[in-house]
């Protein structure tokens, strides 16, 4: 080869594209050994006690990532390792969790983000090792009992090297850290997060609603007409892309409590699900600041929503129509609006009647066409695989 002024630029380029490149490939590589690294540790069963339940239990993906357990317990909650230990408050759902923010106080002193019910776990990779920790949940007795059985696989070993570091299971700290981060990754894939429902293709242009879905989208996203989109709306405008349905925020909207789920949890009678108040995400404020957030639950997304029963922190809901009827119980113009259709039986008081927002509950009473309206386009937001089993 002649070196000339020409080839050495040439070669100069060359090198530097290279080292621009290699580091992004690097990182793309990095992102998919997480993900499949939290993929196997999603689904595997030696990180529960008695090494029979997987996270993947709890939130199946061949049922829209609930407890598909619960039609033969009977029970509103899931069953743990052990076999017979409930715990106290329905599966939330973990699908689209990927842009949900780290719990923290936003800039209307509004408790927003974080994860579970009660936004104890401030971060998705720091939730991801509570229920392996927990007695009534998959019931790992410490993190030293996970380093071991994360140690037990060599391809774990292996995985944790490469991505964490030589020394990545030396410690029960970095072992904890770096389960949480894996499964955190495979958590904000594409997986959980796909965005193909009916509501996504018709913003791609891809499917035109029927008149009714039409009617349930004007109900849902306009303002003064349900207020849904008070708590279930992120993105500015309806058509946005990539909505997830939930403001993340915290929110008392005057849940009865679930007497089927104070009987199967062994439960004293009068127990009191107090949410984000009895949270330890909250343990830096005073009893009166706290008192604030009494009864308080995060709003769930609204994606799957028709496959994810029973509904509410406690489950005390079987069916969507009636999630849907308990919000007209709050402009109740019949007798029959007061009646809950599952039990025949007036609506019970909430179970903490503080701080219920009343500002931010439907402003409209709705017909039961208006709720047929509705409940079609809760349907339309089920992800394309699971369309299957609305049939």
């Amino acid at each position: 080869m002649i070196w000339s002024p020409t080839n050495f630029r040439a070669c100069v380029f060359s090198v530097l594209l290279l080292l621009s490149v290699a580091p992004v490939v690097a990182q793309e590589d990095t992102q998919v050994g997480l993900v499949e690294l939290g993929r196997s540790l999603f689904f595997d069963t030696r990180f529960s006690a008695s090494r029979n339940i997987a996270c993947a239990t709890c939130h199946d993906p061949a049922q829209a990532f609930v407890d598909s357990r619960n039609s033969l317990t009977l029970a509103p909650v899931s069953l743990g390792s052990d076999g017979q230990s409930l715990g106290v408050r329905n599966a939330p759902a973990i699908a689209y969790l990927g842009d949900v923010p780290e719990f923290a106080l936003n800039e209307d002193s509004e408790y927003l983000g974080g994860f579970f019910h009660d936004g104890r776990a401030q971060s998705l990779a720091g939730q991801a090792s509570i229920p392996v920790l927990d007695p009534k949940e998959m019931a790992i007795s410490d993190e030293a009992e996970l380093l071991q059985r994360l140690r037990e696989n060599q391809a774990y070993v292996s995985a944790f090297q490469t991505l964490f570091g030589t020394d990545a299971l030396e410690s029960e700290a970095s072992a904890i850290v770096g389960f949480g981060e894996a499964i955190a990754a495979f958590e904000r894939s594409a997986y959980f997060s796909p965005f193909d429902s009916k509501y996504d293709r018709y913003l791609n242009g891809q499917y035109m609603p029927t008149a009714q879905e039409q009617v349930g989208i004007a109900l849902f996203f306009t303002p003064g007409f349900t207020s849904c989109n008070e708590c279930h709306q992120v993105q500015a405008l309806p058509n946005a892309m990539a909505e997830s349905f939930s403001s993340n925020r915290y929110e008392n909207i005057g849940v009865p409590p679930n007497p089927a789920l104070v009987s199967s949890a062994a439960l004293a009678p009068g127990w009191i699900d107090e949410g984000l108040s009895a949270s330890e995400a909250l343990s830096g404020l005073s009893p009166e600041e706290r008192a604030l957030q009494k009864g308080k639950f995060k709003v769930p997304t609204l994606r799957n929503i028709a496959l994810t029963a029973p509904y509410m922190h406690n489950g005390v809901f079987k069916d969507l129509r009636t999630v849907l009827k308990f919000y007209n119980k709050y402009n109740a113009v019949t007798q029959e609006s007061q009646t809950n259709p599952e039990t025949g039986l007036e609506w019970r008081a909430p179970e903490v009647d503080e701080n219920v927002a009343h500002d931010k509950l439907p402003s409209l009473f709705l017909t039961d066409r208006q709720i047929d309206a509705l409940m079609a386009f809760l349907l339309m937001l089920t992800d394309e695989r699971y369309e299957y089993l609305l049939e």
